[in-house]
């Protein structure tokens, strides 16, 4: 098709300009040839982003086996390995052995970071890595993997996220303080899934802090939230309790002790 553009061209050059000077027609040609050239790229371009843009389709969907896959025939077929773009599908693969539990996703990532190691994407990786570490309680690695992110790089969407399941890996691994300053990031910010689940959490904390006063307030307002409401009047009940408020517990404290039974009997 190209081609026969191109042919069409000339025979409008030769017929039509037949005084033309050779050098001159034969820069001309080459300027139609150079177009025609470009035209291919842009093709070639065009198609090599809609078929990554359908592979992070796949992932989306959940598709992650498929999508690892194009990633890799996309990869392979990249003649330039140091541009963003390539960083980039290497990402995407990346990830997709993460979701799919790959057995060697810890050295994927090293290599990843080794070779790209102020590459955007690079934050994505590891948070993807961290919370795969995450969900399998794996609580000190998955800490180290959240303390080595630069959370300026992270996709806005997964922030509160990133900040509580960080917060969430230092209560586990005992450094309460910054648990306390990530869970107080998530509750400053916008309400969002996370808000609550930070605020119980920050209330546990001051309850093993025997700091029962700060405790009771989180608690009264984690219980807005029904994942949390039976724990959090059991514990508000408590600190009460310790801070020798009888009238409080004598209140309360029958009607605490009636619900987690019906809820989690002996």
């Amino acid at each position: 098709r190209h081609t026969a553009k191109l042919m069409k061209k000339v025979y409008i050059c030769v017929n039509v300009v037949p005084r033309m000077h050779f050098k001159k027609l034969i820069f001309v040609l080459a300027v139609l040839a150079l177009g025609t050239f470009s035209s291919r790229a842009q093709d070639a371009d065009y198609n090599f982003r809609a078929r990554f843009d359908a592979a992070k389709q796949l992932y989306l969907q959940g598709m992650y086996a498929s999508a690892e896959s194009e990633f890799e025939k996309l990869a392979d077929e990249v003649k330039d390995k140091h541009t963003l773009f390539y960083s980039e599908i290497l990402a995407n693969k990346v990830m997709c052995a993460i979701a799919i539990g790959r057995d060697n996703v810890e050295g994927l990532v090293y290599d990843f970071e080794t070779r790209f190691p102020n590459d955007p994407q690079l934050a994505m990786v590891k948070f993807y890595m961290a919370t795969h570490q995450f969900d399998q309680a794996e609580y000190e690695k998955a800490r180290t993997s959240f303390a080595g992110i630069n959370e300026k790089n992270l996709y806005r969407t997964v922030k509160n996220e990133y900040a509580f399941k960080y917060a969430y890996c230092n209560m586990r691994v005992g450094n309460m303080q910054d648990a306390l300053g990530g869970f107080s990031q998530v509750m400053d910010a916008e309400l969002n899934q996370y808000s609550y689940p930070a605020t119980y959490y920050t209330a546990y904390i001051y309850y093993l802090n025997k700091d029962f006063s700060d405790a009771f307030s989180y608690f009264t307002k984690a219980r807005r939230d029904s994942r949390f409401t039976d724990m959090s009047d059991y514990y508000a009940t408590e600190c009460k309790f310790m801070m020798s408020d009888w009238n409080y517990v004598i209140e309360r404290g029958i009607a605490v002790y009636d619900k987690l039974t019906a809820t989690w009997p002996a």
